[in-house]
């Protein structure tokens, strides 16, 4: 149903193979998210984190054509997938070495997740002196994927593509339109979200801190991103959508209220609707009907 409702919300953009690949490539990034996160043990009698995080990339106006962006988000998932992962299960295989290789992949096809490299050495960082060889195995492999791209370059003598590379780096601020102060109240939802979790984090487990400790960091880093590199689109606000809606799953989840549920799943939903809809709401000018 998801796959449906996405195709025909975009199906006058998808034109060409573009397209069809960017298609592809998020609907693996979204699967594979809501696969790992929708099976942590904090939200296995429900479906709220499912539910959200697929209404969310429903409605938010995807630009199809920007493949580059949408390859490189599909190696972040990747990387944030493993690393939720790992928190919530200690048997977990975890490579530090590929983490590294897939941020440098999600660099090399989008040079602005450059930024998401700094949530990759935070992490290890913020850990303590038991991550640092995780921390030097995963700069080796940002750093051997960037030596292999640099003798290919070399041998084929095509530099011009170091030229793209580096003009792409340069900073395309955030445009603030009409549109997106309908997902205001996504934000609001953060806040409330965060404001409970940590409230009540003397109760939860060390992997669940883990856990969200590495949202946090993320929904961090991706407002970084945005505010330095959305540039006109609005591709870059599928970033916020992790951390939000797993903040507000965990609120949806252990809220006692009932009415609290209610109201924050009508806000969310309408929220998307309104801002993927915005063009087709005119509102009439009072002052339009007023004749003398």
């Amino acid at each position: 149903m998801w796959l449906t409702g996405f195709f025909f919300l975009n199906v006058n953009t998808i034109t060409s193979e573009v397209q069809l690949i960017s298609f592809a490539l998020i609907t693996l990034s979204v699967g594979y998210l809501c696969f790992v996160v929708g099976n942590f043990p904090y939200f296995q009698n429900n479906f709220y984190f499912i539910f959200l995080f697929l209404a969310a990339f429903l409605f938010i106006g995807c630009c199809l054509e920007n493949l580059n962006f949408f390859a490189g988000l599909f190696f972040l998932s990747l990387i944030i997938t493993q690393i939720l992962n790992k928190n919530q299960n200690e048997d977990y295989l975890f490579n530090a070495f590929d983490l590294g290789f897939y941020t440098g992949l999600a660099i090399i096809f989008y040079p602005p997740f450059w930024i998401f490299g700094i949530f990759l050495l935070l992490h290890f960082i913020i850990l303590g002196k038991t991550q640092i060889v995780n921390l030097i195995f995963s700069l080796i492999g940002i750093l051997a994927l960037f030596i292999l791209c640099i003798e290919l370059i070399a041998i084929f003598d095509v530099w011009y593509y170091w030229d793209i590379f580096v003009q792409q780096i340069a900073f395309k601020p955030f445009t603030l339109t009409t549109s997106h102060y309908f997902l205001l109240p996504l934000m609001l939802i953060a806040a409330i979200g965060i404001i409970d979790y940590y409230s009540n984090l003397n109760r939860q487990s060390a992997n669940k801190k883990a856990v969200f400790f590495d949202a946090l960091l993320w929904f961090i880093i991706s407002l970084i991103f945005i505010l330095l590199y959305n540039g006109p689109n609005d591709n870059g606000l599928l970033l916020l959508l992790l951390p939000i809606v797993l903040f507000g799953s965990n609120f949806l989840t252990y809220t006692k209220i009932y009415w609290h549920k209610e109201v924050l799943m009508w806000v969310f939903i309408t929220s998307l609707v309104l801002f993927r809809f915005n063009d087709y709401i005119k509102i009439p000018d009072l002052f339009d009907t007023i004749t003398f």
